[in-house]
């Protein structure tokens, strides 16, 4: 009876033993998680702070695509790791329940609870980051899709300026083309006025000379009482 009792709280001693190993092991695998996540929420604030601070200029667009892309590549690389982490320190507790001395209710308070209540306050940080992420590149999002809208109505703008300024320089080409069109013209009627007036004068001498003879054969017929005579009678 003697060596059984001895046996019996040697077994419950080793169960202990291996029962604060484990919770040590648990306790070292929650304060890492918990300095990593620290480490990465540290670093999804700097994305965060570049993007507040991220100036206006025309390569916004890229910086926001960039910016976007940082987001997406530290959230594919966290965020796995983290939850494998939490499922790492799960899986411990549940080997410590495992143990019959965990069943001692002042061993699983001592024990077990703390290191529940630390993995769920781990669990909470985790949840916390990723909501943190889901905000972040929400804004970022919204963001480029503003700045794309944006970039739109600016280039329609140039185009349509560019429009009206090659319709302006048209209106301002046609204008001394139009002047020379008319100058040309009015050159082609002026030897038709010049040709006319030549033509009335040639029709005026060409009549004079028809009827200067006739009005002076007239004169002669006439008598100095300032009869006519026909001449030949």
């Amino acid at each position: 009876m003697r060596l059984t009792g001895e046996s019996e709280s040697l077994h419950r001693k080793a169960d202990h033993f291996q029962l604060a190993r484990m919770a040590r092991n648990i306790d070292t695998a929650i304060s890492s998680a918990t300095r990593d996540l620290r480490e990465v929420a540290q670093e999804l604030e700097a994305l965060w702070i570049s993007f507040t601070s991220m100036p206006q200029a025309d390569s916004e667009l890229q910086n926001l695509q960039e910016l976007s892309r940082a987001v997406e590549e530290h959230c594919a690389q966290h965020r796995s790791r983290l939850g494998r982490s939490l499922s790492l320190i799960r899986e411990s507790i549940r080997h410590m329940e495992s143990v019959p001395a965990s069943r001692d209710l002042h061993l699983y308070e001592t024990l077990l609870s703390s290191r529940r209540r630390g993995v769920d306050d781990l669990e909470i940080k985790v949840n916390s980051w990723g909501d943190r992420v889901a905000v972040v590149r929400g804004k970022i999002s919204e963001a480029l899709l503003l700045e794309s809208q944006r970039l739109e109505v600016l280039c329609i703008q140039r185009e349509r300026a560019a429009e009206e300024k090659k319709q302006q320089e048209e209106r301002e080409r046609s204008v001394p083309r139009d002047k020379l069109t008319l100058e040309a013209a009015e050159l082609i009627r002026e030897p038709a006025k010049d040709d006319g007036i030549v033509a009335c004068h040639e029709e005026q001498a060409n009549r004079y000379f028809q009827e200067a003879p006739l009005k002076a054969q007239r004169a002669a017929g006439r008598g100095a009482n300032g009869l006519y005579y026909p001449t030949g009678i």
